[in-house]
Formats: C-alpha cells, structure tokens, sequence
C-alpha cells in the first residue's frame, strides 16, 4: 500500500530542498516521510507554484553535479577510468537537469538562396499579397498600404543585401 501524505507547503518545501542539495526525484520520494512520485506529480498539477519552483530545484541539483565533476577530477586517489566514467555521468545529468547552462548548444545558420524558384521581386509581390490577404480581415485600406510597404522593402533589401 502506497504512502498517504496529504500536501503541505512544509512538505514540498523539504521535498525541494533535498533535490536542490543533489538527489534524485527517485530517492527522495522512496522516503517514508515524502509523497510518492505519483503523488509529487499530482501536485506539480494542482499547485502553480511548484513547477517553477521545482525547476529551480532542479537547475540547483545540476549545479550540484557540475561542482562534483571538479571534486572528482581533482581527488587522485579514485582511478582514472572511474573518475571519466562518475564525470561523464555527472555531466549527462547536468545536461538533462538544467539544459540552459549544461546541455548541448546548436547553432543553426542559412546562408545562401532561398531555393524556392522565386526570383526576389516574385517573393517580395507573394509576400505582398498574403499580408494583404491576412489584413484585409481587419481594414482593406490598411491592408493594401501595408503590402505596398513590404513589398518595397523586400525589393529594397535584394537589391541591397547586407555583407
């Protein structure tokens, strides 16, 4: 039979604390003084407090594991093989607790044409013309000036385009 640990701010609070200082939602919720996961679950649903509040928890705990990976590079006295495999372990849950700071970085760039068949004053008159379409649900008037304007600056830019 499951834990009946009704919510209080004193709970969560502790539940919180002990993420943030570094275990898991596993750990702590296997406790017989903490809610099960389900039930944490359940309250992250009905308290709008808690999943912001639980994200910091979390961001805390990759925190945790990133000065961990420095203790354990630095302790000579676990073998090197250990000491990669406990850092590498402690960087992937860093990088999946807090993705911002740990996680991995893309940077995707275009260069180059837009291979769509469409010269840049074609493009710039189909731009024209869909702005016009989905202004004119509100004021055709402002709509066709609108479109003009684009138009305009498009043709502009492709004749001018930046280095």
């Amino acid at each position: 039979m499951g834990k009946d640990i009704r919510y209080s701010d004193a709970i969560a609070a502790e539940l919180l604390r002990r993420i943030a200082d570094g275990a898991s939602l596993r750990t702590v919720c296997s406790q017989e003084d903490m809610p099960t996961r389900e039930t944490w679950r359940q309250w992250l649903r009905e308290h709008v407090e808690l999943p912001d509040q639980y994200a910091r928890a979390r961001a805390a705990r990759a925190q945790e594991r990133a000065d961990e990976i420095v203790a354990i590079a630095d302790d000579e006295t676990i073998p090197v093989e250990s000491r990669k495999v406990r850092i590498d372990a402690r960087k992937w849950e860093a990088s999946k607790l807090d993705r911002a700071n740990y996680g991995d970085r893309q940077h995707i760039e275009h260069s180059g044409a837009i291979a769509d068949g469409l010269t840049d004053e074609q493009r710039a008159k189909r731009m024209a013309e869909i702005l016009r379409a989905a202004r004119s649900r509100k004021s055709p008037t402002v709509a066709t000036e609108q479109s003009g304007e684009v138009a305009a600056r498009v043709s502009k830019m492709s004749k001018n385009p930046k280095p």
